[in-house]
């Protein structure tokens, strides 16, 4: 799946302003979001922004050894599991659940969290949409992400974060004076706006770009 030329067009054109940063911050790897987002400028970390792209991000031995250990017990416990499959990403994995029987979702979880019982000190489960996914606890996610990204910035600068997932929510909450929009169905969330489609949030970029010119 590539994203679409007029989007790429559009995040090419605001990463290009001498006012704007552009950076995607996503649970997919950055391998992957380069084949989807061809945008210059544009900033990518994957992994919850564990990843950044043309740096290289190992994690400790603890924790290769234990995610190594909790990736084969997933693999032996969902082998035949109907519409439930693992990805692995190398610094996580992920076990997606996406058309899988009603009940899946509490059954992954628990079966994760029973692999992961001797590895806890250094591994933690995190939802994502109908997806779990294990990974280190030295890799802090999107919010951790956020912060450092505004830590570089000069002092007044505006923070917007756009996101549609669980995984978003640390963004949303490490940006408390900044915009923070919410895409999609209603449920709980950190986010300050609400936007009901993803052409919502293209329309939005796009009226961003008026301003700035």
């Amino acid at each position: 799946m590539r994203v679409p030329a007029r989007v790429n067009e559009l995040l090419g054109r605001l990463a290009g302003h001498r006012k704007m940063l552009v950076a995607i911050v996503s649970g997919r790897c950055v391998r992957d979001l380069r084949r989807m987002i061809d945008a210059k400028g544009v900033r990518l970390y994957g992994i919850h922004g564990a990843e950044e792209e043309g740096k290289a991000r190992r994690t400790t031995p603890e924790s290769t050894v234990a995610l190594t250990a909790a990736r084969l017990y997933a693999r032996l416990w969902f082998r035949e599991m109907p519409k439930v499959w693992i990805e692995d990403k190398g610094l996580s994995f992920a076990v997606h659940y996406r058309g899988a029987r009603p009940g899946a979702k509490q059954i992954v979880k628990e079966a994760l969290l029973n692999g992961m019982k001797p590895f806890r000190a250094v591994l933690r489960l995190q939802e994502g949409d109908r997806v779990w996914e294990v990974i280190p606890k030295e890799l802090r996610g999107k919010g951790a992400a956020v912060r450092a990204l505004l830590g570089n910035a000069s002092r007044g600068t505006l923070g917007i974060f756009i996101g549609d997932d669980a995984t978003d929510e640390p963004a949303f909450g490490a940006l408390r004076r900044g915009i923070t929009v919410h895409v999609g169905r209603r449920r709980r969330t950190k986010a300050r706006f609400r936007l009901a489609e993803p052409s919502d949030a293209i329309r939005f970029l796009g009226m961003l770009e008026k301003d700035l010119s």
